[in-house]
């Protein structure tokens, strides 16, 4: 079976999208996170590894975390 893709996605539900249709108030954390992050990994789209971090770490966390 074949992982599900931001692709499989109509456009106007994809994070960047939405982004330049609508302001950013009105994304979802998990989207605006998919958008910095660019890219999921092998078994995981982007926003399922978005939704995973805020899962496992709070917004003010992430917010205070160094490269």
């Amino acid at each position: 079976m074949k992982p599900f893709t931001l692709r499989d996605l109509p456009k106007e539900e994809r994070p960047r999208e939405k982004l330049i249709q609508k302001d950013p108030q009105n994304l979802k954390d998990e989207e605006l996170l998919a958008i910095l992050l660019k890219t999921g990994r092998e078994g995981k789209n982007v926003l399922e590894l978005a939704k995973q971090i805020l899962r496992k770490y709070s917004k003010k966390r992430l917010l205070k975390m160094k490269y």
